[in-house]
């Protein structure tokens, strides 16, 4: 392989492993975000009934009439169901970044010994 296009392989996974350095750790960066969204959410779903003009016109009833009223009830569930999907995404998406971040670098020593070869 020619040497331009090695050194374009590596210039592109450069600028690979600077973008996922760049957004990996999303709930660190932006934990402000998240905790103001799962407070909001924890306390408007006990609520929400999904009551709009569907094809079926089904009434649906909302956490809050399902759980017979207990309001406090129904937001320590949403609260309990956001936080443990937030938690997951938390880690699944980390060990996703590691893994790629892992490849990226074994991809770019393996561009950086076929430099070496061909000088």
């Amino acid at each position: 392989m020619s040497g331009f296009n090695l050194e374009k392989q590596l210039r592109h996974v450069n600028m690979k492993i600077r973008k996922l350095e760049k957004n990996s750790n999303f709930f660190g960066r932006n934990i402000v975000k998240v905790v103001l969204f799962g407070v909001g959410f924890s306390f408007l779903a006990p609520r929400y009934s999904g009551n709009s003009d569907d094809y079926m016109n089904h009434d649906r009833d909302s956490i809050l009439e399902q759980m017979d009223g207990n309001y406090w009830n129904a937001v320590l569930l949403c609260a309990g169901v956001y936080v443990s999907l937030a938690l997951l995404g938390h880690f699944v998406w980390g060990i996703q970044d590691r893994r790629k971040m892992k490849r990226l670098l074994v991809r770019k020593k393996i561009i950086l010994e076929k430099m070496n070869l061909t000088k």
